[in-house]
C-alpha cells in the first residue's frame, strides 16, 4: 500500500474538492434568487388558467353561443340543402340539446321555401321579407310601411325594415313585450350570391345556467361557474360549491381576482350581469417550481456528494478511494480539459443566474410598456372617430346655408340629401316653415316613431328664437303646444341645453343607439324655410370610421383590429377581416372582454406570429371590441443588449479556460496527441500518415520510431491489392440472371472467399467460402482455397463433390496443425432451367427468396468445415430457382456483427431485411448499398471485427 501511495499524485481528491465547491456556492446563489423564478412560474400558471377562463366564458355567452350553433346550422343547410334529414335533425338540437327555441325560415331566390317548425309563426311576414329587404327606392319606402307595424309586433322598436337591412350577417337584440329585458330576443339572417337564405327568429335565448349546462363536457375540467343571485353552482372537478363559494368570497376580501385555497389555484372573472366564471388548478405543495427548483437541490445534492467522496478517498475508503484512483489514470489532456473547464464553472454560472434574472425583469417592464402603449393606442382609436362628428356638422351647416335649402329649390335639394343618405354621410333630414309644416322629409310619418316629437319640437323652437317667423294665425298656443314646452325646457327631461342652442351638433340616444343631432332656426329669413334638422346614427358613423382607419390599406398581418361584438349586435366578424382557426384564442378573449367590459392583456400565439394582445371594449357604441397586437419578437430585441452582455462574459470565461489550456498543451499535450494520432493510424492501417517532429527531444525520438512503424504497413496494403484482384468485384452472370457482391474486410487483409465463373455451356459456379480469423494468415488460406478451385477446370473434376473433397484433405494436411479451418458453399448453377446442385461445409446457409409463395428459405446443408476431419461426409442439395427467385450467399460476419451494446445483427433480422429489399423491386447494387449502409448504422462507428461479403443472385 506504501508503494502505491507514492504513485498519487493528489490530482483525484483534489479535483473532487474542487469539484464541491462551486455547485455549492450555485446551489446557494440559486437559492436566494428562488422567489424570482417562482414570480415568472406563477404568471405563466395564472396565464394558463386565463386561457382556459377564456374559453369557458366565451363559450357560454349569449351571442358566442347563439352564433356558433346557428353557423353550423348555416353550413350544414349550405352543404345537405333544407330537406334534408341533416338539416331537420339539427334543427331539432336548437331546443331539445342546446335548449334554443327558434323559428327558422329558409329561402331559395328570396322565397319562402321551408320553416322549422313547418307552423312557424309570422309566416305571411317572412314569406316577404328578403324580397322587400332588396328592394330600392319608392318600392322600399311602401315596404317599409307594409311591414311596419308587424316588425314592431314580433321585435319591437328600432327594428324597421331599413334597421333590419343594415343588420346582414349580425345577430342583433331585441326588445319586446312589456317586461323589458326578461323578453331580450335575437335574430339574424344570411343570404348567398346563389340565393340561399336564412332567418332565424330567438323569441328568448337561454339563460345561462341552460348555456353552461350544454357545454360544459366541452370545456376543460378544471373551469366552472356560477350565477350567486339564483345560488347556481357549477364547480370544477374536484371542488366542491362550497370551495367555489369560499374562494370567490376571498378574492374579493383580498380585492384582486385569484387565490389559493384547498390545494387549487382558483381565478374568477365576473360579467356585467353577476355572472361568476372561474378555473382552478392544483399547485405544487412547495410552492416551489419544476425544472429551476431540481437545479438548485441538484446543486446541494451534488455538492454534498463531491465532498463525501473526498473525505472518502482521504481516509482511503471505498468508493472515495477508487474514484479518485480513477481520476489519477486520466490522461493528461482530460485533467488539464476539466481542471479548466472547472474553473469557468462559478463565474459562469453565476452569470448565467444573474443575466437571466435580469432578462426575466426586463421582459416584464417591455410587456407592461406594452401594455400602456396599446392601450393609449386603442384609446386613441376609439376616440378618433370625432372627426367624422366635425365632418357631420360641416355637411349640415352646408346643407342648412344651400340655396337649395334656403329657396327651397326642393327637386335639387332632395337629390342631394338622397346622395348623403346612400353615402351614410347623413341618416335622415327635414325642413320645416315657420308653423313647423314639413316641406321636406327623409322620415316617413308611417314608420318613424319620432315624426310628432319633432313638430312639437320645431314649433318650440322657432316661438323661442324666431318669433318674429310666426304670423297672426300662429300666435295661439294649442294646449299640448304649452304642455310639449313646458316639458322640453324642464333641465329633468335634458332637453333644455339643447333647446337653447341651435346650429350646434348634439349627441343623445334616440331609439337604442346613440346618434348626432344638428338643428337650427332660419331667423335671417322672414319667408321659407324656418327650421332644419339633421340627424346622423353615430353606428354607421363609427362603423364607416372603423373601416376607413383600419381596413382600407390594412396589411396582409394585421397589429390593431376591431371585432363586432356587442350588446345589441354582434358577428363575430373582425376589421380588417381574418378567419384562419388560428385567431379564435383572441376571439374568445374578445368575449369574455366584452361580458365583463374590462381590459384585458393577453400573450396569444397567431397565425402571423406571437403577440402581446391588448383587448379593450370601444364604450361609444359597445358595437366592437378593439384589440391591439405587439409583436413579441420585435419588442425582445431590445433585450439584445443584455444577452450580448451575458453572452459576452460566458465568451470570456471560456477564451481564457482555453487560452490557458492551450498554453501548457502546447508544450507536452500536443506532442501526446501527435503519438494518439499515431496509434489511430495504424488501426485504420494508413500507411501514408506521419506524425511530425517538432523538437529533438525524447518526444521527437518516439515519433520517428512511429513513422518507421507506419511505413511497413504500405507492404501490407500491397498484399491487399493482390488478394482483390484475386475476387471478382463485378463478377459475371448468365443469361436472364443477375450477380452482385459486396466485400468489407475487417483487415488489409481478409480470409473471406467468393468466386462466380462458367464450369461449362451450362453449368456456373457460385462459391462462398470464410477462413478462420482475419489477416495474413485468413489471407494466405483463402488464396490456396482460389488455387485449388481454379486448378478443377484443368484437371475436370467432379463440382462440387470432388472440389470439396480436394479442398478438405488439403486444408487437413496443410493448415489444421496451425488451427486454421475454413467454411466454403459450393452451388453449381444451371441457367437454362434454374437447377442448383450445392455442397456445404460448415458455411452459413445460404438464403432463396421465392417469388411466387413470397417466402424465404433456407437451403441447410449441415456439415463440418473443411479441415477439421481428415474424411467429411457430403450432404448434397438439390433445388432449383424460379423466374423473379433470388439467392443470397453471405459470410457469419455479417449476422454476426455486433452493436455498440454488444447485440449482434442475427439470423432473424437479415431474414426481413433481405426478403424485404428483393420484394421492392430495387436493382441489386441498390440493395447491397441498403444492407451495408443498414449493417453500418446497427455496428456504429469503427471497423468490422470480421470480414462481411455478401452474394446476391436473381433469376429474371
Amino acid at each position: 500500500m506504501n508503494q502505491a501511495k507514492v504513485f498519487r499524485s493528489g490530482f483525484g481528491r483534489l479535483f473532487l474538492l474542487f469539484l464541491g465547491i462551486p455547485f455549492l456556492l450555485l446551489a446557494i446563489i440559486g437559492s436566494y434568487t428562488m422567489g424570482r423564478f417562482e414570480e415568472h412560474a406563477e404568471r405563466e400558471r395564472l396565464a394558463l388558467l386565463e386561457s382556459e377562463l377564456d374559453l369557458g366564458v366565451s363559450e357560454s355567452s349569449v351571442a358566442f353561443y347563439l352564433i356558433k350553433r346557428i353557423n353550423a346550422f348555416w353550413r350544414l343547410l349550405r352543404s345537405k340543402g333544407p330537406d334534408s334529414v341533416e338539416v331537420a335533425r339539427f334543427y331539432h338540437a336548437f331546443s331539445k340539446v342546446w335548449g334554443i327555441p327558434c323559428s327558422a325560415y329558409i329561402y331559395q331566390n328570396r322565397k319562402l321555401t321551408r320553416t322549422f317548425p313547418d307552423n312557424a309563426a309570422f309566416r305571411s311576414t317572412f314569406e316577404t321579407i328578403l324580397i322587400d329587404l332588396n328592394r330600392l327606392g319608392e318600392d322600399f319606402k311602401i315596404a317599409q310601411r307594409k311591414n311596419n307595424q308587424a316588425l314592431l309586433t314580433i321585435f319591437g322598436p328600432s327594428n324597421r325594415l331599413e334597421l333590419l337591412l343594415n343588420s346582414k350577417g349580425k345577430l342583433r337584440r331585441f326588445t319586446h313585450g312589456t317586461n323589458g329585458e326578461s323578453n331580450r330576443g335575437a335574430y339574424i339572417w344570411k343570404e348567398l350570391p346563389n340565393g340561399l337564405g336564412l332567418f332565424i327568429v330567438i323569441p328568448q335565448p337561454p339563460d345561462f345556467q341552460t348555456r353552461f349546462s350544454a357545454i360544459r363536457k366541452r370545456l376543460p375540467p378544471n373551469a366552472g361557474a356560477a350565477l350567486p343571485p339564483a345560488n347556481a353552482w357549477f364547480p370544477p372537478a374536484g371542488t366542491t360549491k362550497t370551495d367555489m363559494r369560499i374562494a370567490l368570497q376571498k378574492t374579493v376580501a383580498e380585492g384582486r381576482n385569484q387565490t389559493q385555497y384547498r390545494g387549487f389555484n382558483w381565478i374568477f372573472c365576473q360579467g356585467r350581469e353577476g355572472t361568476v366564471w372561474c378555473s382552478a388548478k392544483t399547485f405544487p405543495a412547495t410552492g416551489l417550481t419544476g425544472p429551476i427548483e431540481s437545479l438548485v437541490f441538484s446543486g446541494y445534492l451534488i455538492s454534498v456528494v463531491f465532498f463525501l467522496l473526498f473525505i472518502l478517498a482521504q481516509i482511503e475508503l471505498q468508493p472515495g478511494l477508487n474514484i479518485s484512483d480513477r481520476l489519477e489514470s486520466l490522461s493528461i489532456r482530460t485533467r488539464l480539459g476539466l481542471l479548466f473547464a472547472l474553473a469557468t464553472v462559478l463565474p459562469l454560472g453565476i452569470a448565467v443566474i444573474l443575466g437571466s434574472i435580469g432578462l426575466m425583469d426586463r421582459r416584464e417592464f417591455l410587456l407592461s410598456e406594452a401594455g400602456r402603449e396599446s392601450l393609449s393606442r386603442l384609446s386613441q382609436l376609439e376616440q378618433g372617430y370625432k372627426s367624422g362628428v366635425e365632418q357631420f356638422k360641416k355637411i349640415s351647416i352646408s346643407l342648412r346655408n344651400s340655396p337649395s335649402a334656403t329657396q327651397l329649390r326642393l327637386p335639387q335639394l332632395e337629390s342631394r340629401v338622397n346622395r348623403l343618405v346612400k353615402n351614410r354621410a347623413i341618416q335622415r333630414f327635414e325642413i320645416r316653415d315657420s308653423a313647423g309644416k314639413l316641406f321636406f322629409s327623409t322620415d316617413d310619418p308611417l314608420v318613424h316613431g319620432v315624426s310628432h316629437a319633432m313638430d312639437l319640437f320645431s314649433r318650440v323652437a322657432i316661438r323661442r328664437h324666431a318669433p318674429s317667423r310666426l304670423g297672426t294665425a300662429n300666435e295661439k298656443i294649442s294646449a299640448e303646444e304649452l304642455m310639449g314646452e313646458e316639458l322640453l325646457s324642464s333641465d329633468d327631461m335634458g332637453l333644455a341645453a339643447l333647446l337653447r342652442q341651435p346650429g350646434k351638433v348634439w349627441t343623445f340616444k334616440m331609439g337604442v343607439n346613440p346618434c348626432l343631432w344638428y338643428w337650427d332656426i332660419y331667423d335671417e329669413l322672414a319667408t321659407g324655410p324656418a327650421f332644419i334638422a339633421v340627424t346622423h346614427q353615430i353606428e354607421y358613423l363609427y362603423e364607416g370610421y372603423i373601416r376607413t382607419t383600419l381596413v382600407r390599406g390594412a396589411p396582409a398581418n394585421p397589429l390593431r383590429l376591431a371585432v363586432e361584438m356587442g350588446e345589441e349586435s354582434t358577428s363575430f366578424r373582425t376589421l380588417p377581416g381574418v378567419s384562419a382557426p388560428g385567431w379564435l384564442p383572441l376571439l374568445r378573449a374578445c368575449a369574455r372582454s366584452l361580458e365583463t367590459g374590462r381590459v384585458l392583456f393577453r400573450e396569444l400565439e397567431l397565425p402571423h406570429g406571437r403577440f402581446w394582445v391588448t383587448v379593450k371594449p370601444e364604450i361609444t357604441l359597445g358595437m366592437f371590441i378593439l384589440a391591439d397586437l405587439v409583436p413579441v419578437a420585435s419588442r425582445l430585441q431590445t433585450l439584445s443588449l443584455i444577452k450580448w452582455r451575458l453572452a459576452a462574459t460566458v465568451l470570456f470565461s471560456l477564451i481564457v479556460s482555453f487560452l490557458g489550456a492551450t498554453l501548457i498543451s502546447s508544450f507536452f499535450i500536443v506532442p501526446i496527441g501527435d503519438l494518439s494520432d499515431g496509434i489511430a493510424a495504424i488501426r485504420v492501417r494508413d500507411a501514408t500518415f506521419r506524425i511530425p517532429v517538432r523538437r529533438k527531444d525524447e518526444f521527437g525520438l518516439v515519433a520517428e520510431a512511429f513513422n518507421t512503424l507506419l511505413g511497413e504497413l504500405k507492404e501490407l496494403q500491397y498484399g491487399r491489392v493482390v488478394q482483390e484482384s484475386l475476387l471478382p468485384m463485378n463478377p459475371p452472370h448468365p443469361e436472364g440472371y443477375s450477380i452482385d457482391c459486396m466485400r468489407l474486410p475487417a483487415t488489409d487483409l481478409a480470409g473471406d472467399y467468393h468466386d462466380v465463373f462458367q464450369i461449362s455451356e451450362d453449368k456456373w459456379a457460385l462459391i462462398m467460402g470464410d477462413v478462420t480469423g482475419h489477416g495474413i494468415s485468413a489471407a494466405l488460406a483463402m488464396a490456396m482455397a482460389k488455387a485449388t478451385v481454379d486448378y478443377q477446370s484443368l484437371t475436370g473434376w467432379t463440382v462440387p463433390a470432388q472440389v470439396m473433397e480436394n479442398l478438405n484433405r488439403l486444408f487437413y494436411r496443410e493448415l489444421k496443425p496451425r488451427q486454421k479451418f475454413m467454411t466454403l458453399c459450393y452451388l453449381v448453377l444451371e441457367p437454362s432451367t434454374g437447377k442448383i446442385n450445392a455442397e456445404n461445409a460448415g458455411h452459413p446457409y445460404p438464403l432463396l427468396y421465392r417469388r411466387a409463395t413470397d417466402s424465404l428459405e433456407e437451403l441447410a446443408m449441415p456439415s463440418m468445415p473443411l479441415g477439421a476431419k481428415k474424411n467429411r461426409r457430403a450432404f448434397p442439395l438439390t433445388s432449383a430457382m424460379e423466374r423473379g427467385d433470388a439467392l443470397l450467399m453471405y459470410s457469419d460476419g455479417f449476422v454476426e456483427c455486433p452493436s455498440p451494446n454488444d447485440t449482434l445483427f442475427g439470423f432473424p433480422h437479415l431474414n426481413n431485411l433481405f426478403s424485404g429489399l428483393i420484394r421492392s423491386g430495387k436493382p441489386l447494387d441498390k440493395i447491397l448499398e441498403v444492407m451495408e449502409k443498414t449493417l453500418r448504422d446497427f455496428k456504429g462507428p469503427g471497423p468490422f471485427p470480421d470480414d462481411v461479403t455478401l452474394l446476391i443472385v436473381k433469376r429474371n
